[in-house]
C-alpha cells in the first residue's frame, strides 16, 4: 500500500512537465499559424502592389502616347510642312515649349525631318526649358531610333529601350534613366519625318518605389537581363558600362524563363518575390517587374511578438517553478538529508543518523541503504587491499625486469666483447668454432632479454618505428651469416634469395625492428627443421614499393587447425612431432611489431612438409648511396684525441679501453660521473663522453639535471645502457647524443663514435670567404690553400716549441699571425684555445698544452690537404 506523501515530488514534476508541454504545443501552433498568415498576407500585398504598378506604368505610357499623338496631328506641324517659313517654326517651338513646361519629366521634344535633320528642338536644362538654336541642331539619320521610327506607319508608336541620358554620345551626369517615344509625321500620304519625346524616368521610378511600399523592393529588368531599376544603384544600367549582369549572378536564368516558371509569388533564399512581364505598347519591347520583400522584414512584428511571448511564458514557468520548489522544500528535506549523507559516504566518511525510524518509503530506503553501505564498505576494503597488492606486484615485476636487463646485459657485454677480441687475435681453427658458438648464444640471450622488454612496450603501445636507409642485399646476407653457424650445428642448409632488381637498392625502414622480426622467424625455422633440412630467406619486390619477406623451411609443418591457434600468446601444442617446443613470446612480438608497420604475418604450411612465414612492408626504395664516413669507420680509420669513459662495471671500462686503445690518444676512465673534475682543463677539452645510464645511487639523467646539465653542455654523449632511454631527455643537456644498447659489438661502438664525432674528425672547414676572395677560380683557390697549409705547418712547429719553452712573446706573435686565418675559417673554438694557452700552461702544464694545440692544428692541416686533393682531382 502506497503512503500518502510518497508521490509529492513525482506529482509536482509531472504537473510542471504537463504545463510546459501544453504551453509549448499551443505556442508552436500559434507561432506557425501566425507566421503562415503573415507570409500569406505578404504574398497578397505583393500581388496587389504589382497590379498598382502595372496600372501606374500603363497610365504613364498612355500619357506619353497621347502627347505624341497630339504632336504628330497638330495643325502647327502641318502648317510648317505646308509653309516652312520662320513664322511657322516659331509657332511650333512655342507649342513644344508649352508642352515641356507642363511635363517636368520631359527632357526633350524634337521634330526631325525625313533626312534626319533636326528642324525644331526644345530642351530642359538645369536653367529651365529652352529652344535650341538652329546652329546647334544635329543630324540624327545614323541613330537607331530614327532608322526604326521613320519606317513606322502613321499613328504607330516607337518606344526605345530604357537607357541612360546622353549628350553628344556621352553619358550625362547625374545618371538619368531615359525613354524615347517617337511617331512618324505623315503629310499628304508621305512621311515627312518623326517627332521624338525624351522622357526622364527618375520621377516615375520614384513613384513606383512609393507604390511598392517601404518593405518591398522593386526591380525592373529589360529583356536582355539587365537591371534598369534596382535598390542598389550600382547594379542598374550595367550594360552602359560594359559590366556583367548582376541579375544573372542572382537568378541564373533569363528573366522570361523566371517569369514563366514563377507566375505566382515564389521564395528565393530569405525573401519572397513576384515577377511579371510588361509589354510597352505592342510586343517590341518587354520589361520584367520584380517585387521582393525580405522574410525577416515581413516577420519583424511577428518576431517581436514571438519574443515577447517567450519572455511571458518563461516568466510564468519560472514563477510556477519557484512556487513548486517552495512547496516541495519542506516535503523533500528528508531526501536532501539522505543525499548529503550519501555524498559524504562516497567521500569515505561513515554513514550515520539516517531516518531509519520512519514508516514510509523514505524510512525503508534509509534502512536498505544502511545495510548496503556496510556491505560496500567491507567489499571496498577487500578491493583496496587486492589493488595495492596488484600494483606492488606490477611495480616489483617492472623493477625486476629493468634490473634483470641491466644486470644481465653487463656480463653479456663482457662476454660478447671478450669473444670478439679473441676472434680478432687470430685464434686457432678449433677455437674459432667454440668462439662462434659462444658469440651466437650470447646474441640469442641478448635477443631474449630484448624480447621481454619489447613485449612490455608493445603491450603499452609505446614502440615507435624509426626509419633509416639500409642496403637490402647486405641486410639479408648479414641475417644468413648470423644464423649460418647455428644452422650448421643442426646440419641444416640456410640460404638467401633476393630479387635481382633489389641487389643494389636501399630500403627506408626500421632496421632494428625488421631484424627482430626476421631473427625470431629464422630461429623458429631452425628449431622446427630436422637434420638435413633447408631454410630459405627470400626478399621479393612487389608493386607500389612493397617488399615481401619470406622465411621458408622444410620442417615438420603445421596442420590447418593449428595455424590460427599458434597466433595466440604463449601457444604450446602437446602433440608429438608438432610445434611442441612452443613459440613463447616470439610470435606474439612478431605480430605486434608487424602491426606497427601496418602489416600482418601470413602462414602457408603443409603438415609434414614445411612452412612459409611471410609478410609485406611498404617502404621507399633507392639506389645504394655511398657514405664515406661509414666506409671510414668500417676500414677502422676512426681516430680520436681524447675520451672520457664512465661505467660502474670495471670489466666494461677495461673492455672499452682495450677496444679503443688504437683509436684514441687519451682515454680517462671513471666509475661514477661525480668522480670527474669537470672544471679541470684536461676534461674540459675532452669532446666525447661514453657513459653508462645506471649507477648504484643515481642515473646519468638525474646527475645531469642536478647539475643543470653543465658537465655535458659542450660534450657529445654516447650513452650505453641495458635498457632503452628517451633521447629527447638529453636534447638540452649535451651537444650531441647517441644511444648504444648493451651488449654492443666493436663495430657498433666504432659506428657510434664515428657518427657522434663526425664534425671533429672531418673538421669541415669553412673556406667560403677564400673562395669569394679569389672569385671562385679553382686554380687560384688551390694555390691559396696550398700556401695556407704550408704556413700552418711552419707555425704549428714554431708554436709547439714556444709553448715548451714557455716563450710568451713568441706565443703572442705566432697567435697574432694565425688569428686572421683562424677567423676566416670560422674556427671559433680553436681561437678560444689559442687565447687560453698561457692559462692552460699553469693548469695542466706546458707539455699537455703543447700536445693539445699541436693535435688540433694537425687535424686542420689534414683537412686542408683533403680539400686540396679534391681540387687537384
Amino acid at each position: 500500500m502506497f503512503k500518502r506523501n510518497s508521490f509529492i515530488v513525482k506529482n509536482a514534476l509531472t504537473y510542471l512537465l504537463l504545463y510546459l508541454l501544453s504551453i509549448g504545443l499551443i505556442s508552436i501552433f500559434l507561432l506557425r499559424y501566425s507566421s503562415k498568415e503573415i507570409l500569406s498576407a505578404a504574398d497578397k500585398k505583393l500581388e496587389h502592389s504589382h497590379d498598382l504598378i502595372d496600372l501606374q506604368f500603363s497610365k504613364y505610357l498612355d500619357e506619353l502616347q497621347a502627347d505624341i499623338d497630339h504632336l504628330t496631328s497638330s495643325p502647327l506641324i502641318f502648317e510648317l510642312l505646308g509653309n516652312p517659313d520662320q513664322g511657322s517654326i516659331k509657332f511650333l517651338e512655342q507649342d513644344y515649349l508649352s508642352l515641356i513646361d507642363s511635363k517636368i519629366d520631359y527632357a526633350q521634344i524634337r521634330f526631325i525631318n525625313s533626312n534626319g535633320n533636326e528642324v525644331v528642338r526644345v530642351d530642359r536644362t538645369s536653367k529651365g526649358t529652352m529652344v535650341v538654336q538652329k546652329s546647334q541642331l544635329q543630324n540624327k539619320s545614323n541613330r537607331d531610333y530614327f532608322k526604326q521610327a521613320i519606317q513606322y506607319k502613321e499613328n504607330e508608336i516607337y518606344l526605345s529601350n530604357i537607357d541612360l541620358n546622353k549628350e553628344f554620345g556621352q553619358i550625362s551626369y547625374p545618371l538619368t534613366p531615359t525613354l524615347r517615344i517617337a511617331s512618324p509625321v505623315v503629310y499628304k500620304g508621305e512621311t515627312k519625318g518623326i517627332i521624338v519625346i525624351n522622357a526622364l524616368l527618375s520621377v516615375l521610378f520614384q513613384d513606383l518605389k512609393s507604390t511598392a511600399g517601404n518593405n518591398t523592393d522593386i526591380s525592373i529588368i529589360n529583356s536582355d537581363g539587365y537591371y534598369v531599376l534596382h535598390k542598389d544603384s550600382t547594379k542598374a544600367f550595367e550594360f552602359e558600362f560594359d559590366k556583367e549582369s548582376s541579375y544573372y549572378n542572382e537568378y541564373r536564368v533569363p528573366p522570361n524563363k523566371l517569369a514563366a516558371n514563377f507566375s505566382e509569388v515564389f521564395k528565393d533564399q530569405d525573401e519572397i518575390a513576384l515577377i511579371r512581364p510588361y509589354s510597352l505598347i505592342g510586343k517590341e519591347y518587354v520589361l520584367y517587374i520584380l517585387l521582393s520583400s525580405e522574410s525577416s522584414t515581413i516577420l519583424g512584428s511577428y518576431f517581436k511578438w514571438r519574443n515577447t511571448s517567450f519572455v511571458v511564458i518563461a516568466s510564468l514557468t519560472l514563477l510556477f517553478l519557484v512556487l513548486a520548489l517552495l512547496i516541495l522544500r519542506n516535503q523533500a528535506s528528508a531526501l536532501t538529508d539522505i543525499t548529503q549523507k550519501i555524498i559524504r559516504f562516497k567521500e569515505g566518511k561513515s554513514l550515520s543518523d539516517l531516518p531509519t525510524q520512519r514508516k514510509d518509503e523514505i524510512g525503508e530506503l534509509s534502512r536498505q541503504f544502511s545495510k548496503m553501505a556496510s556491505t560496500v564498505h567491507e567489499n571496498f576494503q577487500l578491493l583496496e587491499n587486492e589493488k595495492n597488492r596488484a600494483e606492488n606486484a606490477v611495480k616489483d615485476k617492472e623493477e625486476f625486469i629493468e634490473n634483470m636487463s641491466h644486470e644481465i646485459r653487463n656480463p653479456l657485454q663482457s662476454i660478447l666483447g671478450l669473444t670478439e677480441l679473441l676472434l680478432s687475435n687470430a685464434p686457432q681453427k678449433h677455437q674459432i668454432q667454440l668462439l662462434n658458438s659462444l658469440r651466437l648464444n650470447t646474441k640469442n640471450l641478448t635477443s631474449l632479454v630484448s624480447d621481454i622488454l619489447d613485449y612490455k612496450l608493445l603491450l603499452r603501445k609505446e614502440i615507435t618505428i624509426k626509419r633509416s636507409w639500409v642496403n637490402l642485399n647486405a641486410f639479408i646476407e648479414d641475417l644468413v651469416r648470423s644464423h649460418s653457424y647455428h644452422a650448421s650445428l643442426e646440419k641444416i642448409k640456410i640460404e638467401k634469395k633476393i630479387s635481382p632488381s633489389l641487389l643494389n637498392k636501399e630500403g627506408h625502414t626500421d632496421i632494428d625492428r625488421l631484424s627482430q622480426i626476421l631473427n625470431n622467424l629464422i630461429i623458429n625455422a631452425i628449431k622446427y627443421t630436422e637434420e638435413g633440412g633447408s631454410i630459405q630467406i627470400a626478399l621479393n619486390e612487389q608493386p607500389n614499393n612493397n617488399l615481401e619477406f619470406k622465411v621458408t623451411d622444410s620442417g615438420i609443418g603445421i596442420s590447418n587447425d593449428l595455424i590460427d591457434a599458434i597466433r595466440q600468446r604463449y601457444y604450446s601444442s602437446s602433440e608429438k612431432n608438432t610445434y611442441s617446443k612452443s613459440f613463447g613470446l616470439g610470435l606474439t612480438i612478431i605480430t605486434e611489431l608487424l602491426e606497427c608497420f601496418d602489416s600482418q604475418l601470413e602462414i602457408d604450411s603443409v603438415h609434414g612438409k614445411g612452412s612459409t612465414f611471410y609478410f609485406t612492408l611498404e617502404m621507399d626504395i633507392r639506389e645504394v648511396q655511398k657514405n664515406k664516413r661509414n666506409e671510414a669507420a668500417e676500414k677502422n680509420e676512426l681516430m680520436l684525441d681524447k675520451i672520457i669513459v664512465i661505467d660502474d662495471d670495471k670489466e666494461i671500462l677495461n673492455l672499452i679501453q682495450h677496444l679503443l686503445k688504437d683509436r684514441c690518444r687519451d682515454i680517462h676512465s671513471f666509475s661514477h660521473p661525480g668522480k670527474v673534475d669537470w672544471k679541470h682543463p684536461l676534461f674540459i677539452n675532452a669532446p666525447i663522453v661514453i657513459a653508462d645510464n645506471r649507477y648504484p645511487d643515481t642515473t646519468l639523467i638525474d646527475f645531469l639535471r642536478a647539475h643543470n646539465g653543465k658537465p655535458f653542455k659542450q660534450k657529445r654523449l654516447v650513452l650505453i645502457s641495458g635498457t632503452k632511454v628517451n633521447p629527447e631527455l638529453y636534447n638540452d643537456l649535451c651537444d650531441r647524443f647517441y644511444f648504444l644498447q648493451k651488449p654492443f659489438t666493436k663495430a657498433s661502438l666504432y659506428k657510434a663514435l664515428s657518427a657522434i664525432s663526425s664534425s671533429d674528425n672531418k673538421f669541415e672547414l669553412d673556406i667560403g670567404s677564400i673562395k669569394k676572395d679569389y672569385d671562385y677560380q679553382e686554380d687560384k683557390i688551390f694555390n691559396a690553400l696550398s700556401i695556407l697549409t704550408s704556413e700552418f705547418d711552419v707555425m704549428n712547429k714554431a708554436l709547439h716549441l714556444a709553448i715548451l719553452d714557455e716563450d710568451l712573446n713568441a706565443i703572442s706573435e705566432i697567435r697574432h699571425k694565425m688569428v686572421t686565418t683562424v677567423r676566416r675559417l670560422k674556427l671559433n673554438a680553436f681561437e678560444q684555445n689559442l687565447n687560453e694557452i698561457e692559462k692552460n700552461i699553469l693548469l695542466i702544464g706546458k707539455a699537455a698544452t703543447a700536445e693539445s694545440i699541436k693535435a688540433q692544428i694537425d687535424q686542420y692541416i689534414k683537412e686542408l690537404n683533403r680539400i686540396i686533393e679534391g681540387f687537384s682531382a
